[in-house]
């Protein structure tokens, strides 16, 4: 930064008006007292802006998160739900391939005749897994013999 000051010239009289003329290698030893306040609120300035940019980010990325939206600035910021979206993504998918090839698969059976049945599936018991407990047999009927000891 050049910086011109008014100076009186050594040569004349006290009287006679200042000059303009431009720094000397003497005088631009001369520094603005506020050159190093003004560069520093410069950047202070600055890291407030840096500052004030990512609050705004971080609000609107914590907006996106209450709200359930999973903008790409979220995915970006967070590779782990980009991930399971992902996933999510393909397993919509695949239900939907599922879902028309069931609702094919059950067109070609009923132009065929084959009706489906409303049983349970053989893999689903009435219990859960657990074996159909056997009654007990009381003397006297048929099929309990005693063995002889």
């Amino acid at each position: 930064m050049k910086m011109e000051l008014k100076v009186a010239n050594p040569s004349s009289s006290g009287n006679e008006e200042l000059s303009d003329t431009s720094m000397s290698s003497e005088e631009e030893e001369i520094v603005d007292p506020l050159s190093s306040e003004r560069e520093e609120l410069c950047h202070w300035r600055q890291e407030f802006l840096v500052a004030a940019n990512a609050l705004a980010r971080c609000e609107r990325l914590l907006k996106a998160m209450d709200s359930m939206d999973l903008n790409s600035e979220l995915l970006e910021e967070c590779p782990e739900i980009a991930k399971a979206k992902a996933e999510n993504d393909k397993l919509k998918y695949r239900i939907c391939i599922l879902k028309q090839s069931i609702a094919e698969r059950e067109k070609i059976n009923l132009a065929k005749g084959i009706g489906m049945s409303k049983k349970q599936p053989a893999t689903e018991k009435l219990n859960g897994d657990a074996p159909v407990e056997k009654k007990a047999k009381k003397e006297g009927e048929k099929g309990d013999k005693k063995r002889p000891v």
